[in-house]
């Protein structure tokens, strides 16, 4: 602890990653769990909501570049984008289908921003020899927003009644839980807005049309780099949309799902320290195929607790939660060093 407290008095980047953190982790109190509860709340449109999201920021990637250039610098493009995040929770309060799901492509946008961003910004303030440690320590920090947002939406349900199958308009208890998380994440980007600049930034492209951007865009995803990354972007896409949009509406007591997510959650703010270490030690790819494994090992046993419906959810959410924090911590280092030159 000690070490902890004299590098954050001694040095800035250490401040501004802590900071960044922190503002994260008011974000993913609201959105995280947010995520969590839309398809087992709503259904069909909370599923067809994150779907179109998901895919609104895999599209919007294309057009990050002229997105970001819009902005003085990535600090302000990833505060402005954190604005929308409350919003997007809002959304889910008094339910009009075709909002939700043009608001979700907004989302979608404003999320491809928002880490595009993250990436930048944790890169330039780490260094080579502790970029595995400060990601581990970013990450940590951050998903505790996301195990206090759970873990009070698990006492709520204690006092009120949630149930799922909403539908459009006012959903009642429902409602009044999105109004709290979507209220809680509005400190996130006061303090994003707060951001000190990285004491090593990055060059900042100017005179660029869309077009050339796009361009940029294109020629990198297929540097030979780039198309070895591909397959884990789509295994980590495929990771976060199985457990909110699929495997938690399988769970037949939803008053249970606050709980798996809670143990979710804390096993990724321990992971975090954990994978930074072993990155720091024996590097990205070795850890890499760690989380390979592990992720294969949590798709087995999904289907033996989905068909048993006891116990067996707390492993599979600990899996799941090593998975995820770990390839989220791999793409974070390995996509935030690649640059593109045109």
């Amino acid at each position: 602890m000690s070490s902890f407290i004299e590098e954050y008095r001694r040095d800035a980047g250490f401040r501004n990653v802590i900071q960044l953190a922190i503002g994260f982790g008011f974000i993913y109190f609201g959105l995280r769990t947010t995520q969590s509860y839309t398809v087992p709340l709503l259904g069909n449109l909370g599923s067809l909501s994150l779907s179109i999201a998901y895919f609104g920021y895999a599209f919007a990637n294309l057009f990050v570049p002229s997105m970001v250039s819009a902005f003085k610098n990535e600090r302000l493009a990833m505060a402005f984008a954190s604005m929308e995040y409350p919003i997007y929770t809002y959304f889910f309060v008094y339910v009009i289908p075709w909002v939700c799901i043009i608001w979700s492509v907004v989302h979608g946008f404003a999320a491809s921003v928002f880490w595009a961003c993250q990436g930048v910004y944790l890169s330039t303030n780490s260094t080579d020899e502790n970029r595995g440690r400060r990601a581990g320590i970013f990450w940590s920090i951050y998903m505790m927003g996301a195990v206090f947002g759970n873990l009070c939406v698990y006492i709520i349900t204690k006092f009120m009644d949630i149930q799922a199958g909403g539908g459009p308009g006012w959903n009642g208890s429902t409602s009044i839980l999105f109004i709290f998380l979507g209220t809680v994440s509005i400190c996130g980007p006061w303090i994003l807005f707060r951001l000190k600049p990285a004491q090593d930034p990055m060059e900042r492209a100017t005179g660029h049309t869309i077009l050339q951007d796009l361009t940029s865009v294109m020629k990198l995803l297929f540097t030979p780099k780039m198309l070895c990354l591909v397959p884990l972007f789509l295994c980590l896409g495929f990771q976060s949309i199985f457990v909110n949009s699929m495997y938690n509406r399988q769970i037949v007591n939803k008053g249970d799902i606050s709980l798996y997510m809670i143990i979710y959650t804390i096993v990724e703010v321990t992971a975090g320290y954990i994978h930074g270490w072993f990155i720091d030690r024996i590097g990205l790819f070795p850890m890499l195929i760690v989380y390979l494994i592990i992720g294969g090992c949590s798709m087995a046993l999904a289907y033996l607790a989905n068909s048993t419906q006891n116990l067996l959810f707390i492993p599979l959410y600990i899996l799941f939660s090593l998975t995820d924090s770990g390839l989220q911590t791999f793409v974070g280092l390995e996509g935030g060093t690649i640059k593109c030159s045109v």
